[in-house]
């Protein structure tokens, strides 16, 4: 008997490594696997690199199909030279022949099962990782080509040289995973959606690209430079600023097929850790930091909720105290904050001078920050606007409008223990209770719509994933068995059998992948994924017993 299995093990092991081999080239070669990763402003070399990892890739998907094709080719041209026969005559159970295949479907369904959760995913951190060293070079090549770099559609920034930094010439405390890039004859822009914030020039700047996080983040050092602030219509010399940072969106995309199960179960658990959900999650925080910082401007200047009509905001760089006596309103459709009656003290840091301030009203608002995730808050005076120096004469200076000093809402102690109070998933909950204001309830019906997307996709291709690797089995085991029955020696005749339970498993996952990506059909593609399981395996039970005879 052993001498039998190893025949047949060893005719199977030679139809596979051959089908292989031929279906890996025909896939690599045609491009089908290449088609997976977007090579956009990549290099001869970097595409080179990422091409070695295709093959490995091709042979993993290959895997499954290679041993339905190996099983069916092999016992089908046993049977069609009488081989099967001569066992049923030597008294040998039929069942006890198929071990082989037994054995190659369990293999083939440990590998597609650490192919499809670890080692593609692996490849795909790879590829990514390529793309990430290459940035710079990216970047750079976009300054050789004169078009400007512009982040997040609110810096941009143009240069008259542009040079990657050696490692070696960088100071001590480099840290691996950071690359630089050194700019002269800078010019950038900053931009709040549509309003003008900055503009000038540095003569120098250095951009740090951090690869550490999951998605690339870029600072700018702006050397010796001049800008003007538009909003507060000021012109200033620096000799260093800071811009960022700022997440930089990678040419190529990351995709849930490309995680691995870990990663795809811990998503399930904490969706908020999607870099997708969690980039829209960014515009729901400053949408219930506005909510915060109405509520406690709230707090402080109505009366009834036990103001005094007086609230004081600080930074490091400046102290703001607002008093409004003849009331308090926002807006319920931008949130934005009107005080009416006011009178504002304002200092800044390492300036001696205390201006006083009276207007009929004030807007506060709160708009994005240089840093990322740090929104600052904007107060601008309006109506018949005066403003005094303290302990100078008492002359009075009118302006039509004045914008004060921006600070950062993360050094309002008050504003930020309510918003870290606050539970964020709670967003993700259909019966979420804040009453957020109206334009921030689209940006809410958006990444709800997206959450929902993301976790179907990520419970479907949990399960898709356990389910393919099962279904190999019943899925060679059910071409040896055709094979055998249909006496399928011939290599079409054994492409067509084979072709019966294959598309079957491709019918099935495919349908159960599309219904995945539209989560109005909620558990739908997790019946359909195990249900063609199920029927695979009572096709081979049936087949085994009914039509196999022993």
């Amino acid at each position: 008997m052993k001498t039998l299995y190893a025949y047949f093990a060893l005719e199977m092991v030679k139809s596979f490594t051959l089908t292989l081999i031929a279906l890996t080239l025909l896939i690599v070669m045609g491009g089908g696997v290449a088609s997976m990763f977007s090579s956009q402003g990549l290099g001869a070399d970097e595409i080179g690199s990422i091409f070695v990892y295709l093959i490995p890739v091709a042979v993993l998907y290959m895997t499954p199909v290679a041993a339905l094709f190996a099983a069916t080719v092999t016992f089908g041209r046993s049977a069609s030279e009488n081989e099967i026969l001569a066992c049923k005559a030597a008294g040998i159970n039929l069942h006890r022949v198929l071990s082989p295949s037994i054995f190659a479907g369990i293999l083939a369904g440990a590998i597609t099962f650490a192919g499809f959760n670890f080692l593609i995913p692996e490849m795909a951190w790879q590829v990514e990782d390529i793309t990430r060293r290459d940035l710079p070079k990216l970047v750079a090549n976009r300054f050789l080509r004169g078009k400007p770099l512009i982040y997040a559609k609110r810096v941009a920034v143009s240069a008259e040289k542009c040079v990657k930094i050696d490692p070696k010439d960088l100071p001590e405390g480099y840290q691996e995973g950071f690359s630089f890039l050194r700019l002269t004859g800078v010019a950038f822009q900053e931009m709040n959606v549509n309003e003008l914030v900055r503009i000038g020039t540095a003569d120098e700047t250095i951009i740090k690209f951090d690869n550490t996080a999951s998605t690339p983040e870029i600072t700018l050092e702006l050397q010796h430079g001049r800008s003007y602030d538009a909003q507060r219509r000021q012109y200033i010399e620096f000799d260093y600023q800071l811009i960022g940072p700022i997440r930089f969106p990678m040419a190529i995309r990351r995709k849930i097929q490309f995680e691995k199960l870990p990663t795809l179960i811990d998503f399930q658990a904490n969706p908020i850790k999607v870099p997708e959900i969690d980039d829209l999650m960014h515009g729901m925080r400053k949408c219930m930091k506005k909510y915060f910082l109405a509520e406690v401007f709230r707090d402080h200047i109505t009366k009834s909720r036990g103001g005094d009509g007086r609230i004081t905001l600080k930074d490091e760089n400046a102290e703001i105290t607002l008093e409004a006596s003849e009331g308090f309103r926002t807006d319920p459709d931008n949130g934005k904050i009107e005080l009416l009656g006011v009178t504002a003290r304002v200092s800044e840091v390492g300036n001696p001078i205390v201006r006083n301030y009276s207007a009929k009203l004030a807007e506060i608002k709160l708009n994005d920050g240089i840093a990322a995730h740090s929104p600052i808050i904007q107060i601008e005076l309006r109506d018949d606007v005066r403003y005094t120096i303290e302990g100078a004469d008492a002359k009075i200076v009118r302006k039509p409008k004045e914008t004060l000093p921006a600070v950062l809402f993360e050094a309002q102690d008050e504003m930020q223990k309510a918003f870290t109070g606050f539970n964020e998933l709670e967003v993700l909950e259909d019966d979420f209770s804040i009453p957020i204001f109206k334009e921030d309830l689209d940006k809410r019906k958006k990444l709800l719509k997206v959450f929902r997307k993301y976790n179907s996709e990520i419970r479907g291709e949990i399960h898709f994933r356990i389910a393919i690797a099962v279904a190999v089995l019943p899925m060679v085991l059910m071409g040896a068995m055709l094979g055998i029955i249909l006496r399928g020696g011939q290599v079409l005749t054994a492409v067509f059998i084979s072709c019966i339970p294959g598309l079957f498993v491709l019918l099935a996952f495919l349908i159960a992948r599309n219904f995945a990506n539209q989560p109005e059909y909620g558990l739908t593609p997790v019946f359909i994924v195990w249900g063609a399981t199920a029927v695979l395996y009572g096709g081979v039970g049936v087949i085994g017993f009914r039509f196999l005879k022993r």
